[in-house]
């Protein structure tokens, strides 16, 4: 690529981060088309977030599989991405499984972010299948392994999976990976991470149980202060009812009280999208219809109670249900 094109292919780059996409594509598309893997993703995004002048899905899949032909991770891993969530595809999760191990098994298995190269997605995708049995038998061994990896490269997504799954099932989960380490024939990925024993072993698995003993003892702290505040929030008008001399002197207190409860009461929970790509369904099932596509950093309103793992959330007017697993409450 020679000067005059580089600066071309920066331009694009830069209107797609002003999400002009139509634009982009236009320059995209001849890189695109001497098979320029980086050119081909960025021409998939263009084709999937951009709306009318030949901006089609189709198009964004066909871009991602060329890119998956020329065995470019970036590519495979966005195909692993829309079969996981069945975006445009018939979902499937085996053959998200599919892409996420073949861009696993190479050693520069990176996930562009604009120009930046120090996403490591590739195993952080196939740690989410391992954990979940999704496509795959559930191994939390294997997810832990494949996170570590992640991580180690730099990627903050999988250390925090990693240690929520550590949090969660770190007894089922060696201290050290050497015990899990197996072949990449039947792993699906080559290469070992070495573990930090100071940070994963043994000694530190009984601290992972501490902080379940802590949070059940805030949330009885927590159930009996909204006790205590709904017995004074209810009981109010009783005792200006029962004592009207005092009722002037207190009630502008006692008002502002009771609209500060009041609002506590009826505050909103939002969430933030964590996922590249998250449907937002019908039903709380993948079964269910796609109302809507969801990107990393929307921010949600979640309008009830997680069923099966799956949230019922509103985004600028569209309801429906997403999976809680790539959702971060905000309150």
């Amino acid at each position: 690529m020679n000067e005059d094109e580089k600066k071309r292919y920066d331009e694009a780059i830069a209107l797609m981060e002003e999400d002009r996409y139509v634009e982009a594509a236009a320059i995209l598309e001849e890189f695109a088309e001497e098979d320029n893997v980086s050119a081909l993703f960025r021409m998939g995004e263009c084709c999937k977030w951009g709306k009318g002048d030949g901006l089609y899905f189709h198009r964004a899949l066909r871009c991602y599989r060329r890119g998956a032909e020329l065995k470019d991770n970036v590519c495979r891993c966005a195909l692993g991405i829309l079969y996981y969530a069945g975006t445009g595809v018939e979902q499937s999760y085996e053959k998200a499984v599919e892409y996420f191990m073949e861009a696993a098994e190479e050693t520069e298995g990176l996930f562009y972010s604009q120009e930046k190269k120090d996403d490591y997605l590739a195993p952080q995708l196939l740690g989410d299948c391992y954990q979940y049995g999704h496509g795959v038998k559930q191994d939390y061994a294997k997810a832990a392994e494949l996170y570590r990896r992640a991580a180690k490269a730099g990627n903050e997504d999988a250390q925090k999976k990693l240690d929520s799954l550590l949090k969660k099932h770190g007894s089922s989960i060696p201290s050290s990976p050497a015990s899990s380490q197996t072949s990449s024939s039947s792993t699906g990925y080559s290469g070992n991470v070495k573990a930090n024993d100071n940070q994963y072993g043994s000694k530190n698995q009984s601290t992972y149980e501490k902080p379940q003993k802590k949070k059940s003892k805030a949330l009885r702290n927590f159930i009996i202060f909204l006790i205590i505040v709904a017995a004074l929030y209810f009981s109010v008008p009783f005792i200006m009812e029962r004592f009207p001399n005092v009722a002037n002197v207190v009630r502008p207190v006692t008002e502002n009280i009771r609209s500060a409860i009041g609002s506590l009461f009826n505050r909103k929970v939002t969430a933030t999208v964590t996922n590249e790509v998250l449907n937002l369904r019908s039903e709380p099932s993948t079964s269910g219809e796609i109302v809507k596509v969801l990107r990393r950093g929307d921010i949600l309103t979640v309008t009830g109670e997680e069923r099966n793992g799956w949230t019922p959330v509103e985004h600028d007017g569209a309801s429906g249900w997403v999976f809680s697993e790539y959702i971060n409450l905000n309150n």
